[in-house]
């Protein structure tokens, strides 16, 4: 075992970055110092992820993870207020066991299991925690103890973390920045996973983990965090937390499938009196959901000399085939040519039930002796 008089910025500094968290306005400069470490280097010497955990016995850490577009948890982020350490389980295909041919130890990933995930004195938070839970045990043979899902003590008609947050500072002089909140929530694929400290999804994966610190920290979500069943994957046999992470592994690629950006052609009149630009789809199958994850960019053509241009746009009301966008800009007069809508559509109703029963079953609200095997096909299956 290394010396813990090396300082362990040495082996890490390739493997560092320093990045700005722009989801709050929380008071500070917003400056993050960001450790990427692969699964075999952490394996040999864990010094700065023991560090970082030694600094927060009976605290709060922030967790959060990237994926790789089959649903594999690829990266995961461990926050506090000032540092996040991320753990790459590249070459972790062995789940651990020490016949590696890359690592004669696991050391590092055992500290990640017992003092990390299996701690028993201080919370782990988490949005989603649910997928994420499940995505250790099926990915990696990882089991988590303390586990909260933040979004159970947020808003209960909406589980879109911008609406946590926006809740969580709505009795504070913190001030959230939606628009950033939405993107950063929406960026959790690891395109790059060979290299994914230099990967563009490492600064919103931080700052996913920074800001589920955060949220838990603030004095006004303390008692409602309190009334949230934490997840305690170590009390299941193996069999239901295969069978419930198979559920949400499908339910994530087919959630990969729905497009992140879609432009279409309408029908549209300009309501003055409300700013509103009334739309109508050509296509039903085009019409405009009302979305919390998703963006609308009006296309306006040139005309006179002026244009094109775009003017951005929130979804204020869809029926049907018509549908209500806000804006800012006066759109009288103009010819709108394209609308695009960023951010992938909200989940359905059915895809929200079954994700609920899930986060339940987890949280040890649903008596998995009570299941029966119909049961489970018709709400959890894919």
């Amino acid at each position: 075992m290394r010396s813990s008089r090396k300082s362990p910025f040495v082996m890490l500094s390739p493997s560092t970055r320093v990045i700005h968290q722009s989801l709050v306005h929380a008071g500070n400069d917003g400056k993050l110092d960001v450790f990427f470490i692969k699964m075999p280097d952490l394996n040999e010497d864990h010094t700065v992820l023991r560090t970082l955990v030694e600094r927060n016995e009976g605290r709060p850490l922030g967790l959060s993870g990237a994926y790789l577009p089959n649903g594999t948890l690829q990266v995961l982020a461990i926050a506090d207020a000032t540092t996040i350490f991320l753990v790459d389980f590249v070459k972790d295909k062995n789940k651990g066991r020490t016949n590696s041919l890359n690592s004669l130890t696991t050391e590092g990933r055992d500290y990640l299991r017992d003092h990390v995930l299996g701690r028993t004195c201080g919370f782990l938070y988490a949005f989603d925690m649910g997928p994420l839970a499940l995505a250790l045990w099926q990915s990696h043979d990882l089991r988590i103890k303390q586990g909260i899902d933040l979004q159970s003590a947020g808003p209960p008609s909406t589980r879109a973390p911008s609406a946590t947050i926006k809740f969580a500072l709505a009795n504070g002089d913190d001030a959230e920045y939606e628009d950033n909140i939405i993107r950063t929530f929406d960026d959790f694929i690891c395109e790059k996973p060979t290299n994914a400290a230099k990967c563009s999804t490492v600064t919103p994966l931080a700052s996913r983990a920074w800001a589920a610190h955060y949220v838990s920290q603030l004095v006004s979500m303390e008692e409602r965090l309190s009334q949230v069943s934490p997840i305690d994957t170590f009390r299941f046999n193996e069999a239901l937390p295969h069978f419930l992470a198979k559920s949400s592994v499908d339910s994530f690629q087919k959630d990969q499938l729905k497009p992140t950006e879609v432009t279409h052609s309408y029908s549209t009149y300009f309501d003055d009196g409300k700013k509103q630009l009334r739309v109508k789809a050509v296509r039903y199958q085009n019409k405009i959901r009302k979305g919390r994850h998703q963006q609308a960019h009006i296309n306006i053509s040139a005309c006179g000399g002026v244009g094109p241009f775009a003017v951005p746009g929130q979804v204020a009301s869809a029926r049907g085939a018509i549908t209500c966008l806000k804006t800012e800009g006066f759109l009288g007069g103009k010819q709108v040519g394209t609308i695009t809508i960023m951010g992938r559509e909200d989940p359905t109703a059915a895809e929200v039930k079954r994700a609920q029963i899930i986060l339940m079953v987890l949280q040890g609200r649903i008596n998995t002796d009570d299941l029966s095997q119909s049961w489970r096909r018709f709400y959890v299956a894919s």
